[in-house]
């Protein structure tokens, strides 16, 4: 994802008090350039091997 055209930066953070929830951090050039990763192969591969991990619904939020 680092590597991905638009991502400028990408960290994975663990939650101190509940070891077993993580977040990705991204920051990306402009919204149309992450749209365009959210609609890639490398997204969708991705999604498809780490999905099934997830002890609930995947959430996303868009900061400034």
């Amino acid at each position: 994802m680092n590597a991905f055209p638009g991502c400028v930066d990408v960290q994975l953070k663990v939650d101190i008090f509940q070891p077993g929830v993580f977040f990705t951090i991204s920051i990306w050039e402009s919204e149309a350039a992450l749209n365009i990763y959210r609609d890639s192969a490398l997204f969708r591969e991705t999604w498809k091997k780490v999905k099934p991990h997830f002890r609930s619904k995947a959430q996303a939020w868009s900061l400034s």
